[in-house]
């Protein structure tokens, strides 16, 4: 398994931007539950760290838990490899997608199984704009900050079905003991942890 960063396209892997980094350790969360989707979170390690610069750049998380996240018009973008429409693989994988959705206060998300806790729901009422198979993992950023992982929905971008994703602020914890555990023999830790959701260019090979 093998991470692409620095690209918007994986069917050319080598280019002037690009970089690759071979996965070391998948570091699953010990209380996922697939039957729910609960605790969707992972890290991984890589071999060495990426290289930053004008196109491969770490991707800002929050650093508490944000009591304010729902106050006011949250519109919040989610990217990823998948479906651009349901039951159809034309393009999916190919070019990194991104849409914009707004994000639904959970305390209204009507989809079930659902954590109250630990999710948060993101969609329009009329449907259209969502993540979709494939996109698993990836990314949903509000207020420039990565606040949660694309994790399920009931098909892709039905009207008054939203998706669902890892609230990630309500992981910091986790996180952080995570990677401090696992960091003997390295150096810079912090570089060779990615959250999983990060990983929009991710191929398994």
């Amino acid at each position: 398994m093998f991470v692409l960063a620095g690209s918007n396209t994986v069917r050319h892997l080598s280019s002037d931007t690009s970089q690759i980094r071979y996965v070391d350790k998948v570091l699953p969360h010990i209380l996922f539950r697939f039957q729910h989707m609960f605790n969707d979170i992972a890290l991984i390690r890589i071999t060495k760290p990426f290289n930053r610069n004008a196109y491969v750049q770490l991707a800002p998380l929050p650093v508490i838990f944000d009591n304010d996240l729902f106050k006011g018009a949250v519109v919040c973008t989610v990217a990823g490899w998948g479906q651009i429409r349901p039951n159809s693989n034309k393009n999916a994988g190919q070019f990194l997608q991104h849409v914009k959705v707004p994000l639904i206060e959970t305390s209204k998300c009507k989809v079930r199984p659902l954590s109250l806790f630990a999710s948060l729901c993101a969609g329009k009422p009329e449907g259209g704009a969502d993540a979709c198979q494939g996109d698993s993992g990836g990314p949903l950023v509000c207020k420039d900050l990565v606040f949660g992982i694309v994790s399920w929905g009931s098909g892709c971008a039905r009207p008054r079905t939203p998706g669902v994703y890892c609230r990630v602020d309500r992981y910091l914890d986790w996180i952080n003991k995570t990677i401090a555990t696992n960091c003997a023999g390295f150096v810079l830790l912090r570089f060779y942890y990615i959250l999983i959701f990060l990983l929009l260019q991710i191929i398994i090979h």
